[in-house]
C-alpha cells in the first residue's frame, strides 16, 4: 500500500494483533478493536538506519549526540539530554571497533 500527500487510510486492528485479551487499561479494554485513521501530512528523506551505516558513521553520529546531549545538559534541559545520550548509546550498540576511543566514547554516553 503506498499513499499520496494529504491521503487519508482507515487502519484496523484486530484484537490479536493488537493488546489481545488484555487490553491496556484503563483506556483499552480487553479483546479491543484498534481503529487508527491516518493523514500523510508530509514526505521526507529516508533516512539511514543504523544497521545500515558503516562503523565509522555510527562513531561520527554517536559522537554528535554526545556532543549534542552535553550541550542540552549544560542547558539544564536534562530530558533532552537523556534522550541524546540513549540514541548515542543505541548507535554504539552497533560499533564492533574495540579501540581505546570507541570504548571512552560507549562509557561517556552510559
Amino acid at each position: 500500500m503506498s499513499m499520496k500527500l494529504s491521503e487519508k487510510a482507515d487502519i484496523f486492528i484486530k484484537p490479536q494483533y493488537g493488546y489481545g485479551a488484555v487490553g491496556s487499561p484503563p483506556h483499552i479494554p480487553g479483546n479491543a478493536g484498534l481503529h487508527y485513521r491516518l493523514e500523510l501530512v508530509q514526505i521526507g528523506e529516508r533516512r539511514q538506519t543504523k544497521w545500515s551505516m558503516t562503523e565509522d558513521e555510527l562513531i561520527s553520529i554517536a559522537q554528535r549526540l554526545k556532543d549534542d546531549g552535553n550541550a542540552k545538559y549544560k542547558d539544564k534541559k536534562l530530558k533532552e539530554a537523556e534522550n541524546l545520550y540513549r540514541d548515542g548509546v543505541a548507535h554504539t550498540n552497533n560499533i564492533k571497533k574495540k579501540d581505546e576511543a570507541t570504548k571512552k566514547l560507549k562509557i561517556t554516553l552510559h
